[in-house]
């Protein structure tokens, strides 16, 4: 059989409503480590510490930052709207702890 431009239009139109479906929460590992690291980088906390010398991926919610003798423990807390009939993605804000620093 030959598939005619009216075939192809059809299934590139099932596609895009496939795509169109997969909700807007659905991010994908590595763009949210990208952006979890943004928020960590930015986090004023860090500003008194000095340069970052690393940045590790504890738990799902929970990273550690060593800068110099400091060592600093994040929390990504994730917000969720669900009495909306269509809820938004959740938000994500970084939250740091108290630093520990050997001396």
């Amino acid at each position: 059989m030959r598939r005619t431009i009216g075939h192809r239009a059809l299934g590139l139109g099932m596609c895009g409503a496939m795509l169109a479906a997969v909700p807007a929460a659905a991010v994908q590992p590595e763009v949210e480590r990208r952006n979890d690291l943004r928020r960590i980088i930015n986090l004023p906390a860090l500003d008194r510490l000095g340069p970052i010398d690393k940045i590790e991926r504890i738990h799902r919610n929970l990273w550690q930052v060593t800068a110099g003798p400091c060592v600093l423990d994040v929390y990504i807390i994730e917000r969720r709207r669900i009495r909306v009939p269509n809820p938004p993605p959740p938000t994500y804000t970084p939250r740091a702890g108290e630093p520990v620093c050997r001396r």
